[in-house]
């Protein structure tokens, strides 16, 4: 049974309105997007995201603090920075950005910016049933409506830029948030006839999830509700197609009102603005879908986004929306109520001096009680709260996860391993002093047809004060012992006491290096001039030294790159040819280093070392590719790639 209006915003508002007061940004973040403003030290500091729009929808730009006026509770408040924030006319997408997936999965979206894309909301099959391709098909679509919606699609994929995030969630079928065009792409295909499989999820047949998938808007309503925990940058959430009229039915049915009052509620707390674009001519409606279609054009204009009811003119639609979403200002203003009273405070932002203007943002804020000893187990959970049609297609938000995988070869003669990196990040409330808690962190690894092949888990037991930044920061060394094979890795971290909940997932692929000609292993990053974060268990034998799954750096760090070079079979070993590589966004070589590597280096255990200091103190701001193979004649390894960026 769903809980309450009022339940949900006292469990989950409150970690949306935990203002985060100083920022540290995320190994993935592009560095040639503007930084949001950090504070640091300051308990009275409120930050706001503002988009301003004039009346032809056009992000208005230059904005000064002189010109917006903040009221909290009626009360006049003083701004003390804005920032414009804006995408960059002449960014340049890396001509490698699709070929070469970030080898470092997170669930961290706080600063990035996101689109939700809810197809069609068509009602999902049982749970456990088998999902065919075509899930659009199944509900009687025309070819041409399908062909419409994979179209939009992929027009929204191409138009996403570097550190830009987008989930699809269509019935059953739905992908994470993620920049992966690949795993985008393959989501949505999915929806074709004969289309690759969709991904589901596993679980028991749940009615009350599958009545609450049966609506669009309520989907569009669940959705702001899980992104409320997500207060930085922007956040859309674009509907395709009309959706379905039928209403969830029996015992605790929805007033429709209610509905869509708790809908543009939940979306307006979240600052998300709500597009729809209809793939298809409608003919006229009436009754319930054309009742459902008012509702939501009315939740995309009442949530500053607007509704593309002409399919002809959907690309000039995508374009608006990107360009709104890419153009806002961070208001930081010292509030007037700095105590920490567990209270809710009313918001209201105006712009004077500039016409008829649309402002987007925050309707209200909230600051929860705290004590000096509090912990993470203190602060809201929201990932019990998830809305039951979203759970376990969306990632557990309440802890932080950065995680990369490398695989080695044995060092025993035994099953290849995965050297796994997982920096977990944990807000905490304002005050806390010092963090004492237990975390679990729990391994799966699951073969291409599904079968589960691991299922690890390690504690680590925290106690320290938190990081500079209001969060606690931690790192889990472990490995996996795995045959040959590609495998979906997914790690769980939960915290028992507290219930709280983070989760991430990523592909990988163990070479077999016992009998490849030659194969590398993965490639481990480490940063000397990087503070560590407190550590838990060890990566021997396999590294001595703590990789890192920062992928983030200045010209001023110092950082290298590791490999170990396998020759397998039972020849002699030959000589090996290594190459590394680091291009730019435009794909020119920076730098490369090519070395022999002599038989007489690998030894009795086949296998030789090599170290790579990276060249960042010649590299200028920008997105960056570092890539090593490794030829023995005519054998060549697969390419290994390292995305990184320079701020």
């Amino acid at each position: 049974m769903r809980t309450s209006c009022a339940a949900i915003v006292c469990g989950v508002l409150a970690a949306a309105g935990t203002i985060v007061l100083a920022q540290q940004a995320t190994p993935t973040q592009d560095p040639q997007q503007q930084q949001p403003p950090v504070f640091r030290g300051r308990t009275d500091v409120v930050q706001l995201d503002v988009s301003v729009l004039d009346k032809k929808r056009r992000p208005v730009h230059g904005l000064k603090a002189s010109d917006f006026t903040i009221k909290e509770d009626g009360q006049l408040q003083k701004i003390v920075t804005v920032t414009e924030i804006a995408e960059d006319d002449e960014f340049v997408v890396p001509v490698w950005q699709h070929a070469a997936p970030p080898d470092v999965a997170t669930n961290e979206v706080g600063d990035k910016r996101l689109f939700a894309i809810l197809v069609d909301g068509s009602r999902p099959p049982p749970l456990n049933a088998a999902m065919p391709g075509n899930v659009l098909s199944r509900r009687g679509a025309t070819s041409a409506t399908i062909d419409g919606v994979v179209e939009i699609v992929h027009a929204i994929i191409d138009r996403m830029r570097g550190g830009d995030m987008a989930a699809i969630i269509s019935g059953s079928c739905a992908q994470s948030f993620t920049g992966d065009r690949e795993k985008l792409l393959n989501a949505i295909d999915s929806l074709l006839p004969n289309g690759p499989p969709c991904k589901s999820v596993v679980g028991p047949r749940n009615p009350a999830r599958v009545a609450l998938a049966e609506r669009s808007h309520w989907l569009i309503r669940n959705l702001a509700e899980y992104l409320l925990v997500v207060p930085q940058r922007r956040k859309a959430v674009i509907v395709i197609g009309g959706g379905t009229a039928k209403r969830p039915s029996g015992r605790g049915r929805i007033d429709p009102l209610r509905e869509l009052q708790e809908t543009l509620w939940f979306a307006q707390m979240a600052n998300v603005n709500v597009y729809q674009i209809n793939p298809q001519v409608l003919t006229p409606q009436r009754g319930a879908m054309a009742r459902l279609l008012d509702d939501i054009r009315t939740i995309a204009e009442d949530t500053g986004g607007f509704a593309i009811t002409d399919p002809a003119k959907y690309d000039a639609g995508l374009d608006q929306i990107f360009e709104e979403t890419g153009s806002y200002y961070i208001l930081g203003y010292q509030t007037t109520h700095p105590e920490m009273d567990g209270r809710f405070r009313k918001l209201s932002v105006k712009v004077a001096g500039h016409g008829d203007v649309t402002i987007g943002t925050r309707s209200m804020w909230f600051r929860p009680k705290v004590s000096p000893d509090a912990a993470p187990a203190d602060a809201p959970v929201t990932s019990k709260d998830t809305s039951l049609s979203l759970a376990g297609l969306l990632p557990d938000l309440d802890v932080g996860f950065n995680a990369v995988g490398m695989p080695f070869g044995s060092t025993t003669g035994g099953w290849p391993s995965v050297a796994l990196v997982t920096e977990l990040r944990e807000p905490v409330l304002q005050g806390t002093t010092r963090v004492r808690q237990r975390m679990n962190l729990r391994m799966l690894a699951y073969a291409e047809g599904g079968e589960l092949r691991t299922d690890v888990t390690t504690e680590a037991h925290f106690d320290d004060a938190p990081a500079t930044e209001d969060h606690v920061r931690y790192a889990v060394f472990s490995r996996l012992d795995l045959p040959p094979g590609r495998y979906a890795i997914r790690l769980v971290a939960q915290n028992p006491a507290s219930e709280k909940l983070g989760s991430t997932e990523f592909d990988i692929v163990v070479p077999d290096f016992a009998r490849e000609v030659v194969s590398l292993s993965g490639v481990a990053l480490f940063a000397a001039s990087v503070a560590p974060p407190v550590s838990f268990g060890t990566l021997d034998p396999f590294l001595s030294l703590p990789a890192t799954a920062v992928r983030l750096f200045t010209t001023s760090d110092k950082v290298s790159a590791f490999v170990r070079v396998y020759q397998g079979g039972s020849e002699a070993a030959g000589a090996v040819t290594l190459t590394a590589r680091v291009v730019d966004a435009a794909g020119k070589v920076v730098s490369e280093t090519i070395e022999a590597m002599a038989p007489a280096r690998f030894g009795a255990s086949r296998s030789a070392d090599y170290t790579l200091s990276l060249p960042l103190h010649q590299l200028r701001a920008g997105p960056y590719l570092l890539t090593i193979e490794a030829a023995l004649g005519a054998r060549r390894t697969p390419r290994r790639d390292v995305r990184f960026a320079i701020r």
